[in-house]
Order: structure tokens, then C-alpha cells, then sequence
């Protein structure tokens, strides 16, 4: 039979966890956060508890679209840091649910998952349901590669129909009641099955520090040139912060297999702004102007830890305006 596990709020007051585990379970999800400021009232002793019992943990944020979805990843990673260090098999995960702002779910989701990945943690889960995911336009490409793995909310006894945008092999997790009775917690609880198993350690997910602020500096310069260009209206790079972003994974992935160098990170970095630009031509403006427009590119690519040499950008802001 496939593992199963409660999911945890404080609408559980009373909860066993040693009883939990004695009647076979071997993981557990227990929500952490919400907004940028609620801190589940039970979280802290039960992550504890079941890092003690050698439970596999996971910790859940219930994202509120209308906040800044970075200021509530620091909310939630700095509740689960306080309560305890990560062990192997422990997973974090974003709850996207929250009916109040619906319109803000793919930009929170998004804000949420890329500082995640700015901080090293390049690899969650989402939990959602099709009733949600579908009308907001929640698909696995909203998140990034580590992300895209989905937990999935839905009660029918027929077989299971995935939200648009999401593939059988991103599946999980599935809640499939929350009116079961568990051992341990009692009765009306969330309870779910493991369709794919948790592999995720801290190592796997962590940068170092000093990793984790270089590549936040990136993506802040890259963020400022997006906005200039859009005020300007010469060009608009509305992707060159995502293609940045994506270079964390990578650098996580070179730390993961032993190598630490940033260097080819960097180099990623250079082609992806520079296929971007490629694709995105500035048709329409003088030599001149865009001689301008790719020395501030350099200049800024440069100034934040992504050397660009100033005739390849010239290159790619040109190469299709011939076609």
C-alpha cells in the first residue's frame, strides 16, 4: 500500500505524534506560516517532536496573493530555520488556495517560488486543487523546474483529473478527504497518499551564503534594467529575471555534485540574456540607439556579476531585424 500521512494546522489541538507513527506512518505535513506574519501556533513543537520520533517532515505556507509573495517566503523559511534544521526527507511546500485575491495567485506563487530558489531551495511542492488551479491559471510552468511537483486537493472517488497544465508524473502527493480518522489525531482529518516518494535533503537544497547573496544580487540589477527598459518603452525584458533566477537552480545542482564555482552559473546567465535579447529585437530604433541601449545592458549585466561584452549584446539586439 502506498504511505499516507495527516496534513497538520491548530484545528488539530490534540495530536500523538508517537502514536501516529507507532500505527505505521512514516511522514507528516504540518503548516508553518501564513501571510508574513501568522506562525501556526503548533508548528514549532511538532516539527520538533517528529524530527525526534524520525518522522519525514514537511512544512507548508499558505500564500495570501495580496502580499508580496518574497516577503512571505522570509516568513515562512525563517519559522521553519527557528524551529530546527532540516533533516533528509523533510520537504517544504507552498499552499496556493487563497480565494480572497484569486487574480494575484500566479504572481505570488511566482514571487514565492523565485526567492525560494535565490535562497538555494530549488526543489518544493505545491499544494492546490483543479477548483482553484484552473480559473487562476496555476500551471507547473508558473513555478520553477524544482516546483513543479504537485499536491493535489480532490475528494472525488472516480479517477482523478489534473489541473490544465500539469503532467502525471508532476503528481506527488494526492488528498483524497478531510474526514478521515487517524491514529494519533482523531477524526476529521486531512489525510492523503503518497504517489511519489519525498528524496529531498538540506544539501540538495541549500547554497552557501555568500552563493545564495551573489546570485540575489543578480537578479535585483537584472530586475532594475527590466524596469528602465519598460519605462523607457525601447525594449522590455519581461523574462530576463526568470532566465536569471533559473541560473540559482543551476549553480544548486554545481554545488550538489561537488563543484562550487560560480563560473558556470555565469556563463549560463550570459546566454540566457543574450538568447533572450535574440529572440526580442529592438526593430525600429536608430544605430545609435541601440548602441545606447546595449552599453546600459553590459554596463548593468556587468555591474551585478554578469560580464556581458558590449558588441555580443549589440549582436543580439540586431540579429533578427533582418528577417
Amino acid at each position: 500500500m502506498a504511505a499516507q500521512f495527516a496534513d497538520l494546522s491548530h484545528h488539530q489541538g490534540s495530536v500523538d505524534l508517537a502514536a501516529y507513527k507507532a500505527a505505521g506512518h512514516d511522514r507528516v505535513m504540518l503548516k508553518a506560516t501564513e501571510g508574513t506574519g501568522f506562525l501556526d501556533t503548533t508548528f514549532t513543537a511538532r516539527w520538533r517532536q517528529a524530527g525526534q520520533l524520525g518522522l519525514r517532515r514537511g512544512a507548508y505556507h499558505f500564500l495570501r496573493n495580496a502580499l508580496p509573495g518574497a516577503e512571505q517566503w522570509a516568513w515562512f523559511i525563517a519559522a521553519v530555520r527557528r524551529a530546527g534544521p532540516l533533516q533528509p526527507g523533510d520537504w517544504l511546500c507552498l499552499d496556493s488556495e487563497d480565494s480572497a485575491t484569486p487574480g494575484r495567485a500566479v504572481a505570488a506563487s511566482q514571487e514565492f517560488t523565485r526567492a525560494a530558489t535565490l535562497a538555494g531551495f530549488v526543489d518544493g511542492e505545491v499544494y492546490t486543487g483543479r477548483w482553484y488551479a484552473d480559473p487562476n491559471g496555476l500551471t507547473a510552468a508558473v513555478f520553477p523546474p524544482g516546483w513543479r511537483r504537485l499536491w493535489l486537493s480532490d475528494y472525488t472517488p472516480a479517477q482523478v483529473t489534473l489541473p490544465a497544465g500539469w503532467a502525471q508524473a508532476q503528481l506527488v502527493a494526492l488528498q483524497f478527504t478531510d474526514k478521515a480518522t487517524v491514529a494519533g489525531v482523531g477524526s476529521l482529518c486531512d489525510y492523503n497518499r503518497v504517489l511519489t516518494d519525498w528524496n529531498t535533503t538540506e544539501d540538495d537544497m541549500t547554497l552557501t551564503p555568500a552563493q545564495a547573496a551573489q546570485l540575489a544580487d543578480i537578479a535585483a540589477g537584472v530586475n532594475d534594467l527590466q524596469q528602465k527598459m519598460d519605462r523607457t518603452r525601447t525594449v522590455t525584458l519581461p523574462n530576463i529575471s526568470t532566465l536569471i533566477t533559473q541560473q540559482a537552480a543551476a549553480l544548486a545542482a554545481l554545488v550538489k555534485a561537488g563543484d562550487t564555482s560560480l563560473a558556470t552559473a555565469i556563463g549560463s546567465a550570459q546566454a540566457a540574456v543574450l538568447g533572450y535579447l535574440a529572440a526580442h529585437p529592438t526593430e525600429g530604433m536608430t544605430d545609435a540607439e541601440r548602441t545606447e541601449l546595449a552599453g546600459d545592458i553590459a554596463a548593468k549585466l556587468a555591474a551585478v556579476g554578469v560580464p556581458v561584452d558590449l558588441d555580443a549584446v549589440l549582436d543580439a539586439l540586431a540579429t533578427r531585424l533582418t528577417d
